[in-house]
């Protein structure tokens, strides 16, 4: 499946925009129709090996069908990628190991 770990670790530190936020149109609609919660703020990661860097980011919650679905959204960069609580919950969202990230056109 082309997984990759390392000791890479990341800080987010955000605040609520749900009241005010808009979900962007090339956002899967499903997503967009079971928004939950959304905050916004920077992010820092610390890489394995290399140096930290920071981006904003967007942290969309949701819930498809009973599951919560956390969606990170890099809007300087066009796209978002699902995360799940455990590798299983991510195994039974997605069994093919297809890439699942949204990018905008």
């Amino acid at each position: 499946m082309g997984l990759h770990i390392d000791e890479t670790t990341g800080a987010f530190r955000g605040h609520d925009i749900t009241d005010r936020w808009e979900c962007p149109d090339w956002f899967d609609a499903e997503i967009c129709e079971n928004v939950t919660a959304v905050y916004a703020g920077p992010a820092t990661y610390y890489p394995d090996s290399g140096t930290p860097f920071t981006v904003k980011q967007q942290y969309v919650f949701t819930d498809l069908s009973g599951q919560p679905v956390l969606i990170q959204y890099w809007p300087a960069f066009g796209f978002a990628c699902p995360w799940f609580e455990t590798f299983a919950e991510a195994m039974a969202a997605n069994p093919t190991g297809d890439f699942d990230c949204m990018f905008a056109p």
